[in-house]
């Protein structure tokens, strides 16, 4: 009874380990800066994610970010901002070994007209009644 229960165990546990060491994925890490197409400035405060998961970053004040990605075969990452266009970049080994320089191409936003006038304004108190 002893020995059945002791191989039952055994087997559990040769199962879990191997289950989870077939699934496990290698990660590494994403490293780059973020910058203006036009000014060749850094972006601050820019959105990295990794498409169709919820892991994502933003870049610091200078535009420099590192994110953790799953080493797959093809990996594509959304750069955003809300004052430049969204940009989506695919992630092979060659781009892994380097830092990114990702540039991004500004919005440009027409406005309309504002018009501006100024007057005289009086404002007349109305008579309070009382009953």
């Amino acid at each position: 009874m002893i020995k059945k229960i002791l191989i039952f165990l055994i087997s559990g546990f040769i199962i879990f380990v191997g289950n989870n060491t077939v699934f496990a994925q290698s990660y590494t890490v994403l490293q780059g800066i973020v910058y203006c197409e036009t000014g060749q400035n850094p972006i601050g405060f820019a959105n990295i994610s990794v498409k169709n998961t919820p892991t994502g970053t933003a870049t610091d004040a200078l535009g420099k970010f590192k994110i953790e990605i799953a080493r797959e075969k093809q990996t594509v990452i959304i750069v955003s901002h809300i004052n430049y266009h969204k940009k989506e970049i695919v992630i092979n080994d060659s781009l892994l070994s380097q830092n990114l320089k990702i540039y991004l191409e500004p919005k440009s936003i027409q406005l309309s007209d504002v018009v501006i006038s100024a007057g005289l304004y009086i404002n007349t108190p109305h008579p309070q009644t009382t009953d």
